[in-house]
């Protein structure tokens, strides 16, 4: 299985992108602000190949962290 990170994962093309990568199999990563809430990724929050991750990618310490 290949792995992916999408920043801004929960945004109109990066939801598009999540739900078209987890349902081909690949472990999705996403990170995402939530701004607009996880409305668009709901789904798939609990599936085995998705980790969301709510942080946003400008705050250096906790994205090198990650």
């Amino acid at each position: 299985m290949k792995n992916v990170l999408i920043t801004g994962g929960a945004g109109y093309i990066g939801s598009v992108l999540s739900h078209y990568l987890v349902k081909n199999n690949f472990n999705t990563m996403c990170v995402d602000k939530l701004i607009f809430g996880e409305k668009p990724i709901k789904n798939l929050i609990f599936k085995k190949n998705f980790s969301l991750f709510n942080f946003d990618i400008n705050n250096k310490n906790k994205f090198y962290k990650f």
